[in-house]
């Protein structure tokens, strides 16, 4: 039910806010308990209800989409967000569950990106996919760059024979024939 995610999200994003969920009232303002490392990392506090509020529906929505999102744009907005909050726990969560998630052509956009941590996450969760896998974005071409670069560097890194012998054949036999 979407309305139980979103509910689930709120309650994520106001536990974000403080570890004890203590928004005190300061002379009519809500401001962060600042005894945690949770509110001493977020910064100065929200100065009026509304702005606290659309933060706070923000975060909400930010937990509903990284739960439910399949979506390689949303994937990216969502580790950008992350990164800019310099929430890392939440970028590492992030990559973690791009495999899992994305489709590999889907991955393969994402190392095509424009920010560079985006770009990295893609390159690094390819490089961890099964050698076949990668085979088949061979054929792609769109993703064949991309593909060709992690099986390269399953070679390499890790001496894969299995990406050695993708690679030779892709070599031989090139794009069209292979």
């Amino acid at each position: 039910n979407e309305r139980d995610d979103v509910s689930r999200g709120l309650s994520n994003a106001e536990s974000q806010i403080c570890h004890r969920g203590d928004l005190q009232r300061v002379a009519g303002r809500r401001e962060r308990c600042g005894v945690c490392q949770r509110c001493l990392r977020a910064g100065p506090a929200a100065d009026d209800e509304p702005s606290w509020r659309a933060r706070r529906f923000a975060d909400a929505c930010a937990n509903v989409l990284t739960q439910q999102t399949q979506s390689a744009e949303v994937f990216a907005q969502l580790i950008q967000r992350a990164h800019e909050r310099k929430d890392y726990a939440r970028v590492d969560a992030l990559a973690s569950t791009l495999a899992e998630r994305l489709a590999p052509s889907e991955i393969c956009e994402l190392a095509r990106s424009n920010n560079v941590i985006v770009r990295a996450l893609a390159h690094e969760a390819l490089t961890q996919m099964p050698a076949p896998l990668l085979t088949a974005l061979l054929r792609d071409p769109i993703d064949a760059a991309v593909a060709r670069f992690a099986l390269e560097r399953q070679a390499t890194e890790f001496g894969s024979e299995e990406a050695q012998r993708a690679l030779r054949q892709f070599e031989d036999f090139g794009a069209e024939d292979f």
